[in-house]
């Protein structure tokens, strides 16, 4: 995959290790997670950014933190980018061990729900902590190595961690400069 010759604008910056882009922008030829320009094609993906404190109420309680699930929506936002056919395999495999993490923590969680009923919180508290640390970690290290994540999401932009170096420098330098400011005239 290549960038349009015709691309349309968008906006795109560096902040840190983190790529902030325009929801829906032309991305030039660069797969974003390992900065080859060879054997590309295009990937379209809808990011979801959620609450950290959805996370933290797991620890908690699982009802309540689906229920904050159902009540607060994650923001999303959709981005197509080129991408090599070995970082896509491994972006896969790596959304794959993250559904199984989300059924364990959701079965583990079930059960340390059932044995909380019956009165065991000894018991739901180790249950608990064997369901929410796994998949914290697949959170925050296989699926940030393999796939890009949202860390935040606005209405027109995505903050991505995970983009390879060589990628966020393409982009940002395929990036509209911004408009300057027009002073007002005063009259």
């Amino acid at each position: 995959m290549s960038a349009p010759e015709a691309a349309a604008p968008y906006a795109a910056r560096q902040n840190g290790e983190y790529l902030v882009v325009d929801k829906g922008a032309s991305l030039p030829g660069v797969c974003i997670k390992c900065g080859r320009t060879d054997g590309l094609h295009g990937r379209s993906h809808t990011f979801q950014s959620f609450d950290p404190a959805l996370y933290l109420a797991f620890l908690v309680s699982g009802a309540l933190a689906l229920i904050l699930l159902l009540w607060v929506r994650p923001k999303r936002g959709t981005l197509e980018f080129p991408i090599c056919d070995a970082c896509d395999r491994r972006w896969r495999r790596a959304s794959g061990v993250w559904t199984v993490a989300l059924l364990w923590l959701f079965v583990w969680s079930f059960v340390a729900y059932t044995l909380l009923g019956l009165g065991a919180v000894a018991a739901f508290l180790v249950l608990e902590i064997i369901a929410v640390i796994p998949a914290a970690l697949v959170r925050w290290t296989v699926s940030e190595w393999y796939t890009v994540v949202a860390i935040e999401i606005n209405d027109e932009q995505l903050s991505l961690a995970g983009v390879h170096e060589t990628a966020r420098q393409a982009i940002v330098a395929g990036a509209t400069p911004p408009k300057p400011l027009v002073e007002p005239s005063g009259g």
